[in-house]
């Protein structure tokens, strides 16, 4: 079997890490953030304020528009989409690109959330 992963953790909270960190650097992505549905932050990469990310993302997935200013984004696109992991929501928020067949990386979270 072709081993595509580099990094490896049997902790879920650096495992993330690593997957983010992967989707970012593969697609142009400046940061991303991966919330819960009451907003905490399972995991990011690229962003030194992952919380804000995450929160404006989750904001703008449930229909405010207003809630990614300049002072999250610095300018940059935001894009943020719902998913389902387990039956549970959470959100992922990306700047600069969106997280292309995110129904893969979410088939990722849910392998490593288990």
């Amino acid at each position: 079997m072709n081993e595509r992963r580099r990094q490896r953790s049997d902790d879920p909270s650096t495992a993330l890490g690593h997957l983010l960190s992967a989707v970012a650097r593969g697609h142009r992505i400046d940061a991303v953030a991966l919330c819960d549905e009451r907003g905490d932050v399972l995991a990011s990469a690229g962003t030194p304020r992952p919380d804000q990310l995450a929160a404006a993302g989750r904001e703008t997935a449930l229909g405010d528009e207003d809630a990614a200013g300049d002072d999250v984004t610095g300018g940059a696109d935001l894009y943020a989409r719902a998913i389902r992991v387990s039956g549970r929501a959470m959100y992922v928020t990306s700047l600069g690109a969106r997280v292309p067949r995110l129904h893969d990386t979410a088939r990722a979270i849910e392998r490593i959330l288990g």
